[in-house]
């Protein structure tokens, strides 16, 4: 791509993707591993797992669309009502 005086307009810039960050509290499933978070596409078919590291943050790369996240829990969680 050229820009000079004679064309100071840039063309239409279209993203590939999107960084994706949050924060999951708390970070550790109940038998002490880390969690990981699901992110599947609703407009497209696709889903894409972030870990979570100690301070239960994560960050990831994603196609343009509609996503929904949840967070893996474990059977322990679940038997206690943790979704």
């Amino acid at each position: 791509m050229k820009i000079s005086p004679n064309t100071p307009e840039l063309p239409h810039i279209v993203p590939w993707g999107f960084r994706v960050c949050g924060r999951v509290v708390p970070a550790k499933l109940s038998s002490g591993h880390l969690r990981i978070v699901d992110l599947r596409g609703l407009s497209i078919d696709a889903v894409v797992a972030a870990d979570v590291d100690a301070s239960g943050r994560f960050c990831t790369f994603l196609q343009p669309g509609k996503y929904e996240a949840s967070v893996r829990t474990s059977e322990d969680e679940r038997k206690k009502g943790l979704q």
